[in-house]
């Protein structure tokens, strides 16, 4: 640990040798960057650029580190422009930068940096309406062009072509995702070769941000041919890199989390853990994408406020790409023996298909997981005539036959959530509209199987939007009678802020798992069942873990995370994604910081679930961000009672005060107990089922108590 216990550092081994302390890159937010400053005074503070302040970084610098800053960034610049286009010693480059200066983004390292080039090459900073007139000017002299990949984008949606004198540069740097049309690299590339009449190998790709000293360019030496695919950024042979595996191990070869150490940084003299995936070899390095659950930010942030978001038009939501329209409305509520049978021949032959197994398998990372997800749906559906029309009639509630056309939108956090909603809505005769997740659009997703089959159902009512459609705002005319959502429950409220429609929505809920410290390998194995179930992306898997009774005796915490991890290695038969793994570390700090005790995967041969073991619940007060936040990592608490009942009662009633209430599953032995007093405290007793049965939903027509059609009913059935 550093000297200043609110600096958290973590140790780790490169190639299992090099002991290092490394600094995650979230440490800076907040108060963490002062606290990790280490030359006393701060001369200058950048911020990186980010959707909100919080999570946006501070990056201080004394003097002597900005001083450094400044001649590495110089010294770098002019060694990769010399590299990738010398000019004889009679020539001089004029300089065009798309960034504005320093006195316009105070806060911006890239302003910074571009500012610092200036004071030693001719510079003009220019918007980019004026560019083109600009190039003109200067026809026939070497250029070089400085902008973020946001800046590239407009430019060349705006038309602009112009022809650059040989030995021209363009540097782009920064990406475009979310913030204006998304425009790979090689297409990004190839359309400024097309619109300045330049080599793709005088672009160059430059790597910074706020945090380091340094940056990285993808270059191309003058007088080489590289192919895109195989080029590779590199800093200059000084910054050490690496890359981190898991938590606490990284090395110099492979995929992982990008780690730079560079001695400029006196500042903060260790090495950094980014949230930028890569793959390296040789200390040169090829940009995957960012961690999973880092915000995304880039330097194209920045540009994209004083610009005014791309619209769709108005006819956009007219373009389904399967419809059954044509087929004659049916009475709400009409069901029939034969529509009965189709659909339950569908998803009979669905959960047995060879190939959406194969599918689910690699979409969960696990085919174990994939066929207990599959034995759940199964084990949930209705075992006759009866049951189905039980499960219809309850999903429609009290508005039966009033709302006929009901858009339906799914999450992306798995692509069987639908499965039972549509089904439901195909045997109610509803006129169904999806909007399809753009991560399940592939044809042989398990989502589009499903769809495809339900959709040549007979009486079938079904039509799918892609995942580009987007509701625009209150006034917007939609086709439809009512709305149906699943995600966050920000997204819900924000679908319910936008339209006039009646909205359905099912946000954000916590399930919990408890157990009492001396459970059984058994209930153990129920509970990683519930928390691992469809990969932990289900949103009925458990996050909380809530261990009931004291330590001594027979009861130990720590001998009970073990078994969990133990159980977890069982049911995830094999390796984890490296993406997930690598996400563990960012969990590591995260909960080191709220001064839990985290259990980290020994191996990543046979990777364990990472455990946290929270110090105190004490009223439940924070539950929400003791939580977990990242994929396989589970938070572990110890409750100071043997009356699981009771925890279950507490957890409950905090939980709907928050509208946050999922699934609780408990002991077989305390079912009855705890869905009785439940009741007798006017909760709902259908968010408690028995251990290992918390992503096995009835099939009743309730979604948490709620019918599923019935947007007027707003509080569970007790």
């Amino acid at each position: 640990m550093a000297n200043n216990p609110s600096c958290t550092l973590l140790d780790g081994l490169i190639d299992g040798t090099e002991f290092v302390k490394y600094l995650p890159i979230e440490a800076l937010r907040g108060d963490g960057a002062k606290a990790c400053f280490r030359q006393g005074v701060i001369e200058k503070t950048f911020r990186s650029s980010g959707t909100t302040t919080q999570d946006r970084s501070l990056s201080h610098f004394s003097a002597v580190g900005l001083a450094q800053y400044q001649q590495q960034s110089i010294k770098r610049f002019a060694f990769i422009l010399d590299q990738v286009q010398p000019l004889d010693k009679s020539e001089s480059r004029l300089g065009l930068s798309l960034v504005p200066d320093q006195d316009a983004w105070p806060e911006s390292s890239l302003a910074q940096m571009l500012s610092w080039i200036a004071s030693i090459y001719e510079v003009r900073f220019v918007s980019e309406g004026e560019l083109t007139d600009v190039i003109a000017a200067n026809i026939g002299r070497p250029l070089w062009l400085f902008g973020t990949a946001f800046h590239w984008v407009n430019v060349l949606d705006s038309g602009s072509h112009c022809t650059l004198a040989p030995g021209s540069v363009i540097f782009e740097t920064g990406g475009t995702k979310g913030r204006t049309r998304e425009v790979s690299r090689s297409h990004l590339y190839q359309e400024l070769s097309h619109a300045f009449r330049i080599n793709t190998e005088a672009i160059v790709s430059e790597y910074g941000m706020s945090e380091l000293s340094c940056q990285a360019y993808d270059y191309v030496p003058h007088g080489r041919i590289l192919e895109l695919d195989n080029r590779r950024f590199r800093f200059a042979p000084d910054v050490d890199v690496a890359v981190l595996g898991r938590p606490g191990a990284a090395y110099r070869k492979g995929r992982g989390a990008l780690m730079v150490r560079d001695p400029a940084r006196t500042d903060y003299p260790w090495y950094f853990r980014t949230e930028d995936l890569v793959e390296l070899e040789n200390g040169a390095f090829r940009l995957l994408g960012r961690a999973p659950k880092a915000a995304l930010k880039g330097c194209s942030l920045g540009a994209e406020r004083a610009l005014v978001p791309v619209t769709r038009d108005s006819n956009s939501h007219d373009f389904p790409l399967v419809s059954n329209d044509h087929k004659a409305p049916l009475a709400a509520g009409h069901l029939s023996a034969g529509r009965i049978a189709a659909l339950s021949g569908h998803l009979r032959d669905f959960c047995s298909d060879r190939e959406v197994i194969a599918a689910l398998s690699e979409e969960l990372g696990s085919s174990q997981a994939a066929t207990i997800a599959l034995q759940d749906l199964t084990d949930g559906m209705p075992g006759d005539f009866d049951g189905w029309v039980k499960a219809v009639t309850v999903a429609l509630g009290n508005l039966a036959g009033t709302l006929q056309k009901w858009l339906v939108i799914l999450p992306e956090n798995h692509s069987l959530v639908g499965l039972y909603p549509l089904s439901i809505g195909y045997l109610a005769g509803l006129n169904l509209t999806v909007r399809q997740p753009s991560m399940f659009q592939k044809g042989r997703s398990p989502l589009s199987l499903f769809l495809t089959g339900l959709a040549s159902l007979p009486e079938a009512r079904l039509s799918i939007l892609p995942p580009q459609w987007r509701i625009m705002g209150v006034g917007e005319t939609l086709p439809f009678d009512a709305i149906l959502s699943y995600g966050t429950s920000e997204t819900v409220d924000k679908i319910q802020s936008l339209t006039n429609l009646p909205v359905r929505g099912f946000g954000h809920r916590i399930a919990v798992s408890i157990i009492p410290i001396t459970a059984t390998l058994d209930q153990v194995d129920r509970v990683t069942k519930d928390c691992l179930g469809l990969g932990q992306l289900g949103c009925m898997s458990s996050r909380l873990i809530c261990v009931a009774g004291k330590e001594g005796g027979k009861g130990s915490l720590k001998s009970l995370i073990q078994s969990l991890q133990s159980s977890g290695q069982k049911f995830w038969s094999k390796d984890f994604p490296w993406r997930q793994m690598v996400s563990l570390d960012f969990e590591h700090f995260r909960q080191a910081n709220l001064g839990a005790e985290v259990f980290v995967p020994p191996s990543t041969a046979h990777p364990l679930v990472c455990l946290t073991k929270l110090p105190n619940l004490g009223e439940l007060e924070g539950l929400e961000n003791a939580l977990a936040q990242n994929q396989f990592c589970l938070s572990v608490a110890a409750i100071d009672t043997q009356d699981i009942p009771e925890i279950s009662v507490n957890i409950a009633k905090y939980l709907s005060d928050r509208r946050n209430l999922g699934t609780l599953t408990v002991p077989f032995s305390v079912l009855n107990q705890t869905q009785e007093l439940l009741l007798r405290s006017g909760l709902s007793c259908h968010s408690v089922r028995p251990l290992g049965e918390a992503n096995a939903p009835k099939w009743d027509g309730l979604h948490e108590g709620i019918p599923l059609f019935d947007p007027s009913l707003r509080e569970p059935i007790l």
